[in-house]
């Protein structure tokens, strides 16, 4: 009991510090009490003094001196040992506001009472030391007594702790209840920190989130609030650039000092009230893959949070994988898409802050090189969702790029470039402040949409932060992959790429061929041998990552795309065999109708039908690939069908009869051709020439078969002997023979 005594004295004590705060009057108070338990004697002694002016809630100027003083002296029983003096003297000087925090004075007084209570077993403590080392016999005997009570002095240490528990936690529930009543009388408005750790490093939610959403968020519309969230690397200043954009006192880390942002961090921004923001964890490959799972699932919470996901990396990292932290930029797309469609309207900006940019690249330039990798991010997630499947990124995300120069060495432009994106941020806020001086009066473009609104209730902040991150502590999908991962992923690409590139020569001379309505010979064949050998060459250089998923899906991709090429290679030749027999068989019916008279009877077309399958499919074997199951099956049918449907029209086509008919008409204009013959004839020639100069002729003949009789009469004799031909005979008479052959 006199301990308890001792616990109301000085919460009368703290009430009476407290309540001449709010009087003019000057007091001071001594107290002296003395008291005896277990043969232990104790004397306290509590002296308070204030002065002040003024009233209400405070004064200025108020100065307070407590000075307490607690002596306990006494031997034997009980578990005191020697005289033990304990003093404290607190001595508070208040500013110009005034203000007494009546929950400091009150933990001032739980720990001093704490410091009694708990003094009983410090004593035993030091008693039995001091009972070790003293060569007294009058000590020895105190020692001996000791010894032989041992139980009952564990008995009583343990009784007395529990009392002093019991005390503490009275004095602790009195002191806040009474400290909450002096608050609500002075209308003083207790407040949460603006900055406090939302989730630690270990992934656990801090239970004050209700309280800091009831202090900072709570009274505003759901659509007034705004989240921004940043991401990256780990080192890249993204604390200290929240700092400088949003008045906040986000911790940072320092060079060499190890990680300063752990988890995720919450503040509200004084420069814009109704903009909260959100600090996380760097990415870093050093930490293992726990830290990289906690990043991955901050990254994602932030994503469910955030309608402003800034981005911040190095200059120099841009296009490197893991430096970047572009394994966050996947994780970030992959969750996006489960939860929002392309038709919802729904948008979050991705505001990427290039750091230490050095203006040898333009902005557009930084641009186009983050477009180029965003995009590659995104067409290398599988398994997409129906409606995102062929849905670009811009369905769901808006780019935009910021460059700022170095912090140190060219301070007054890192400046100027955060003043203008902090104008930016603050636009379309109401109340957000000057934004930043002459640099925010050129800003004419908000960054802040209202389709980039998560939608978050601002009254239930809380408990959708708390249902948010349970259901993400169940699910792993958010966790980046491991360095073994990355290295496999990395040499089966290589080993791909080397695959393809020694495939790609052949496949592109073949692909020239057929363009060119020429085909392959034996392309079966020769595909298969092409396939193999590159996926023997796949195989060989991936064989230390043989368990590897990533090589699985690799080896499945690489055979997936020289499959896909070469079954394009072979429904290119498929389709050029359809034609040519679709041709073939237009000659054939054409031929039929020359020499039938201008008709196809079944038996023509049967015929023609058979003699045309056949060659297709004789052909379209030479083109199968045994290992990639293809079937000209369908080919097949299908040609018949055009065939059976073309010989329909044919019969009727005006085009084919006209053919038909000139056809005709050629091989009647042919002369016939002459029979075989071999005939033999007897002809005569005969002259007659009597004298004159040739001035009459006359000539006759007859022929009978192949005999013929030639006459001639000429009275040139004279003229002839002239000439110098000498006498000439007046009748003359030759015979012939004359053979006639016709083959």
């Amino acid at each position: 009991m006199a301990d308890e005594d001792r616990i109301d004295r000085m919460m009368a004590d703290v009430r009476g510090q407290m309540s001449s705060t709010q009087e003019s009057t000057t007091t001071t108070t001594t107290r002296t009490t003395t008291t005896s338990t277990d043969g232990v004697e104790r004397t306290e002694t509590s002296t308070s003094t204030s002065s002040g002016t003024g009233g209400g809630g405070g004064t200025d100027g108020v100065e307070r001196t407590e000075t307490s003083t607690w002596t306990s002296s006494g031997t034997g029983g009980g578990g005191w040992g020697d005289a033990v003096q304990v003093e404290e003297v607190d001595e508070e000087q208040d500013g110009d506001d005034g203000f007494v925090d009546p929950g400091a004075v009150a933990a001032e007084a739980v720990a001093a009472a704490t410091s009694v209570i708990l003094s009983g077993a410090a004593e035993t403590t030091v008693a039995d030391a001091d009972a070790e080392a003293d060569a007294d016999a009058e000590v020895d005997s105190t020692e001996q007594d000791a010894e032989e009570d041992t139980g009952a002095e564990a008995d009583a240490e343990a009784d007395a702790e529990a009392d002093a528990e019991a005390v503490v936690d009275a004095a602790t529930a009195t002191a806040e209840a009474e400290a909450e009543e002096e608050d609500a009388e002075a209308g003083y408005e207790i407040t949460t920190p603006a900055v406090f750790q939302l989730i630690d490093g270990r992934g656990d939610m801090s239970p004050d989130m209700e309280a800091f959403a009831t202090q900072h968020v709570v009274g505003k519309e759901d659509g007034d609030l705004i989240t921004v969230a940043i991401l990256g690397a780990r080192g890249t200043g993204k604390s200290t650039l929240l700092n400088r954009l949003f008045d906040t006192d986000f911790e940072v880390s320092r060079p060499f000092a190890g990680r300063g942002t752990t988890g995720a961090v919450l503040a509200a921004s004084p420069a814009a009230p109704a903009i909260l923001l959100l600090d996380s964890q760097g990415a870093d490959g050093r930490d293992g893959d726990a830290s990289a799972d906690l990043v991955g699932r901050v990254a994602t919470f932030s994503l469910a949070f955030a309608d402003v996901l800034l981005f911040n990396v190095w200059a120099a990292d841009l296009g490197r994988f893991e430096a970047a932290g572009y394994g966050l930029l996947r994780t970030i797309f992959c969750e996006f898409i489960k939860v929002f469609q392309p038709d919802e309207g729904r948008r979050t900006l991705l505001l990427f802050v290039v750091r230490d940019h050095d203006d040898g690249s333009s902005v557009e330039s930084l641009r186009t090189l983050l477009r180029t990798d965003l995009d590659g991010l995104w067409a290398g997630i599988e398994d997409k969702p129906a409606a995102a499947a062929t849905a670009p990124l811009d369905a769901f995300f808006d780019l935009d790029v910021v460059a700022l120069p170095h912090i140190r060495h060219r301070a007054e432009e890192f400046n100027e470039g955060v003043a203008a994106l902090r104008a930016h941020f603050l636009a379309s806020v109401d109340g957000g402040g000057d934004g930043g001086g002459d640099a925010a009066a050129a800003a004419t473009e908000p960054l802040l949409k209202a389709e980039y609104s998560k939608a978050v209730p601002a009254d239930a902040l809380g408990t959708y932060a708390e249902v948010v991150w349970s259901e993400l502590a169940k699910d792993r999908a958010a966790a980046l992959p491991s360095k073994t991962e990355l290295v496999a992923a990395y040499r089966c690409d290589l080993a791909s790429d080397a695959a393809m590139h020694v495939a790609a020569p052949t496949i592109g001379r073949w692909t020239t061929d057929v363009d060119r309505g020429r085909g392959v010979p034996g392309f079966g064949t020769k595909a298969a041998m092409l396939l193999s050998s590159a996926m023997d060459k796949f195989d060989s250089a991936t064989l230390a990552h043989a368990g590897s998923p990533a090589r699985t899906k690799k080896r499945t991709e690489l055979h997936d795309t020289l499959a896909g090429r070469l079954r394009a290679l072979f429904h290119k030749q498929i389709l050029s065999l359809q034609n040519a027999a679709l041709t073939k068989y237009k000659e054939l019916l054409l031929s039929a109708v020359s020499s039938g008279g201008g008709g196809v009877t079944e038996e023509v077309q049967q015929g023609a039908l058979r003699r045309v399958d056949e060659w297709f499919s004789r052909k379209a074997e030479e083109l199968l690939v045994p290992s990639l199951r293809m079937s000209f099956r369908p080919s097949r049918l299908e040609v018949h069908n055009v065939l059976s449907d073309y010989t329909v029209k044919f019969k009727d086509s005006p085009t084919v009869q006209l053919q038909a008919m000139r056809r005709l008409e050629r091989q009647a204009s042919r002369p016939p051709s002459k029979p075989r013959n071999l005939s033999v004839g007897l002809g005569l020639t005969g002259a007659v020439r009597p004298r004159g100069y040739g001035n009459v002729q006359l000539v006759t003949g007859y022929s009978r078969g192949p005999h013929v009789v030639n006459m001639t009469v000429c009275n040139d004799a004279d003229a002839a002997e002239q000439e110098g031909q000498g006498k000439v005979p007046f009748f003359r008479l030759q015979p012939t023979l004359n053979f006639d052959i016709d083959l």
